[in-house]
């Protein structure tokens, strides 16, 4: 899809390649939400990337599946499978509506699992068929380098940064969760 609209691609440039730092933000919003939902180990592997096809196979290699890290990503994976796709399908029609533009939601469509970039693209293209070569361009492309640079940006940086915010953050936020919940009880 990207190779007929490689202009259009290279016009997005930095944008596609600093999108992988983005993949890490999220991380600093869910990791301590995790965390504070009492998903322990869990959290490092259900926060600490977007592509979950790439971070399952760097869960898989080094904690193994069945570690709790293997358990949060699968847990990812399974649940972006069937609630993203419903989630993305109303997200796209009103990121339209309030103003993000037609190529920035495909790029961010290609961030995640192979099957969600097809879901969100599908739904994005529904939205707007105006942009469709565009649309597909766009995703495609992202997911490519998500694929390709996103297991490096993982692997070195995120992966790492998850685990020492585990390290700094568990006990702090487990200690917040135990009196937000021995109040209610």
């Amino acid at each position: 899809s990207a190779g007929p609209q490689i202009g259009v691609v290279f016009e997005a440039g930095l944008a596609l390649v600093l999108q992988e730092f983005g993949n890490m933000g999220t991380m600093l919003i869910a990791l301590p939400l995790a965390i504070f939902m009492g998903l322990g180990r869990s959290s490092v592997g259900a926060t600490f990337s977007l592509c979950r096809d790439t971070a399952l196979g760097i869960t898989g290699d080094k904690y193994g599946l069945n570690s709790d890290e293997g358990i949060g990503t699968l847990g990812t994976y399974i649940s972006g499978s069937i609630f993203g796709t419903l989630f993305y399908s109303f997200l796209a029609p009103i990121s339209l509506m309030i103003g993000f533009h037609p190529y920035a939601l495909a790029m961010a469509s290609g961030m995640g699992s192979a099957s969600m970039m097809q879901a969100a693209t599908a739904a994005l293209v529904n939205a707007a068929p105006a942009y469709e070569e565009q649309i597909l361009a766009y995703s495609a492309a992202s997911g490519l380098l998500t694929s390709v640079t996103g297991v490096y940006m993982e692997l070195f940086l995120a992966l790492p940064l998850a685990n020492l915010m585990y390290k700094k953050l568990h006990r702090p936020i487990e200690g917040l969760r135990a009196k937000v919940f021995r109040k209610k009880a």
